[in-house]
């Protein structure tokens, strides 16, 4: 509503495009900006191009555009109608079995978000200079879109503060969760993030370190301009036998790591480590601006401590020398926070059409964030540091409702 004597708003049109292809990558990246590689047009391709995102897996896509009378996009969300759980990272199970008593269909929902990528950044994506209501409409539209088909939810994962703010005008649900974070407060050197450590965890990360130094295996630091297209096959092995070992499916498939190294090779880095020439470690990394993503890892199996090696030494290694302020320590890993990770809040916002399915959710939310604040603490005491204010707390994105991150499964 406008008040009186202001000049009307401009009008301005949502749709929803079944496939990121179906829209102008320049047109999208101008309201995504390049801080965040993840909700570039190029990485969503990525996901859909390589099989990762379709129906058959629970995922389809609907994203949101906003379009001012003269067609230009200047708002986007990446939405996708869910069919199921997998890969969101959000642990709804008794919202779902709650809502299926009173005779409810949770499924399928919305989610505004990037899939398998448990990652804070922006979601409501607005082009500069967008007129001021362009969120708000935007909003409105996931709202209209969901009554209109009957959806039970939309789900907004790991949200910024701006995003919070705004969706939290509209009334949505707020969550919380915990994740692992590394500061980076000006270190110079590795040895410098050592001496910040008790002696007790400081003699642990050097006797595990030296554990893998002595197994004789080699370790490359590849940019992304540099992944051969060996180095991505030896890795796709190295992940699928990770999974295996976990019984678990490898939700990300060898034509989405293709086409990601392909789409952002400037914001990508592996580590692999070799024994005789042949990789038995390797973990992929995201470089954001000023923040380094820990995304996926997979290793034989054969090698003690290889793991904590690469995917936390040397991640930290390379943070330290390129000058990066943080590490996105991702989803999961408690053994994250004895070795100089630190816990965070992560963020996300949630809105439900059935008002039973409302109020029993929030009444959930408001027990679960109070635990959620506890469990934090309890970690934060735990802290590897000696005696020093704790840094980083409350950055990051958006929550689920446990500890326990970027594109794929834990790192």
């Amino acid at each position: 509503m406008n008040a009186v004597g202001a000049l009307p708003e401009e009008p301005l049109a949502v749709s929803f495009v079944p496939g990121i292809g179906r829209i102008d990558s320049a047109e999208w990246d101008a309201c995504a900006g390049t801080a965040d590689p993840f909700v570039t047009h190029a990485v969503l391709a990525a996901f859909e191009e390589g099989g990762v995102v379709r129906p058959e897996t629970g995922w389809q896509p609907l994203h949101a555009t906003v379009r001012d009378a003269a067609g230009r996009l200047v708002g986007a969300a990446p939405v996708y109608a869910k069919g199921n759980a997998a890969g969101d990272f959000w642990p709804e199970r008794p919202w779902a079995d709650a809502f299926a008593t009173v005779g409810g269909r949770y499924y399928p929902k919305l989610l505004v978000g990037v899939p398998f990528t448990p990652v804070a950044g922006p979601r409501l994506l607005l082009r500069p200079g967008a007129p001021p209501h362009t969120a708000r409409t935007l909003v409105a539209g996931l709202e209209t879109l969901a009554r209109e088909n009957r959806l039970s939810s939309i789900h907004a994962a790991f949200l910024e503060e701006v995003d919070r703010r705004r969706l939290s005008e509209a009334g949505w649900l707020p969550r919380q969760g915990v994740q692992y974070r590394w500061d980076n407060p000006g270190y110079r050197s590795f040895d410098d993030f050592l001496a910040a450590l008790t002696p007790k965890r400081r003699g642990n990360v050097l006797r595990e370190r030296r554990a893998v130094a002595a197994s004789g295996v080699r370790v490359r630091i590849l940019p992304g301009d540099r992944i051969r297209p060996a180095d991505w096959d030896g890795f796709m092995r190295l992940y699928e036998a990770t999974h295996r070992r976990r019984a678990t499916p490898p939700p990300l498939t060898p034509g989405f790591f293709r086409r990601l190294g392909e789409a952002i090779p400037g914001r990508l880095l592996m580590i692999v480590v070799e024994e005789d020439g042949v990789a038995a470690g390797a973990a992929v990394r995201v470089l954001g601006d000023g923040i380094l993503h820990m995304r996926h890892w997979g290793g034989d199996g054969a090698h003690r401590f290889l793991h904590f090696e690469v995917s936390l030494y040397r991640t930290i290694e390379y943070a330290i020398e390129q000058g990066y302020a943080a590490i996105d320590g991702g989803h999961g890993g408690p053994h994250k926070g004895q070795r100089g990770f630190r816990p965070a809040l992560v963020h996300g916002m949630h809105w439900f059409a059935d008002p039973r399915l409302r109020d029993g959710v929030a009444r959930f939310l408001e027990v679960e964030r109070a635990n959620v604040r506890q469990h934090r603490e309890a970690l934060a005491a735990r802290s590897p540091y000696r005696a020093r204010p704790m840094t980083g707390a409350g950055q990051g994105g958006a929550g689920q409702g446990g500890p326990d991150a970027g594109l794929g499964p834990p790192s």
